[in-house]
């Protein structure tokens, strides 16, 4: 909890707008009740459709999802989460790059996990067979 409050956002995420996401959560603001996840495939596309519609944090590289799953976890004005990105659980990946593999999505899901306030939970995207045995 006190290493929470001390972490440096910008040390822990790609990106000045997702610093200013997780400060929110961390900071419980009360008018943050949504949070939509997304992946940066590399098209722009994402990052406009991300500041401009509505997606709240970009997933890219240097992003630690065990924060951002620690910040969503403790908070309890968010009612609502929406992922959308690709996680790979191969350990072989056949994908030159990936967002997201296995261990930092378990990482993700295990902040996530001490939420009580989530009520609409919406996963978009491929999570593979392995996340489907898990849920």
């Amino acid at each position: 909890e006190a290493r929470a409050k001390n972490v440096k956002l910008e040390d822990i995420t790609s990106s000045e707008w997702n610093a200013e996401v997780l400060a929110k959560l961390r900071d419980n603001d009360p008018d943050f009740i949504k949070v939509s996840i997304f992946d940066d495939d590399g098209d722009d596309e994402a990052l406009n459709y991300s500041i401009y519609d509505g997606a709240d944090f970009l997933v890219c590289e240097g992003d630690d999802l065990g924060w951002l799953g620690y910040f969503v976890g403790k908070n309890d004005q968010v009612k609502q989460l929406e992922m959308n990105f690709q996680v790979d659980f191969s350990l072989n990946s056949i994908y030159e790059r990936w967002i997201c593999d296995a261990a930092k999505f378990y990482e993700f899901l295990r902040g996530l996990a001490y939420n009580r306030s989530i009520r609409d939970l919406e996963f978009v995207g491929s999570f593979g067979d392995t996340f489907h045995r898990l849920v």
